[in-house]
């Protein structure tokens, strides 16, 4: 839980590189995209059990006339 908000951060990862596979781009590139469409993203998890990652985004019609056209 400590490190949730580190890991949608650019090339971070909270394991060692021979440990698991991946760059760390991955979800800062998802939380670049969900900002963008107006939305937050997140995780929750519990040690032993995973963890559950989810975003929201906002509806098209509450969106400003220009970000709806992206």
């Amino acid at each position: 839980p400590a490190d949730q908000a580190r890991i949608f951060g650019v090339f971070q990862r909270l394991h060692a590189a021979n440990e698991y596979e991946g760059s760390g781009v991955g979800l800062a590139t998802c939380r670049r995209i969900v900002g963008i469409h107006g939305g937050n993203i997140g995780v929750t998890s519990s040690f032993g059990h995973g963890s559950t990652f989810w975003f929201t985004l906002m509806a098209e019609d509450a969106l400003p006339h220009n970000a709806a056209r992206q």
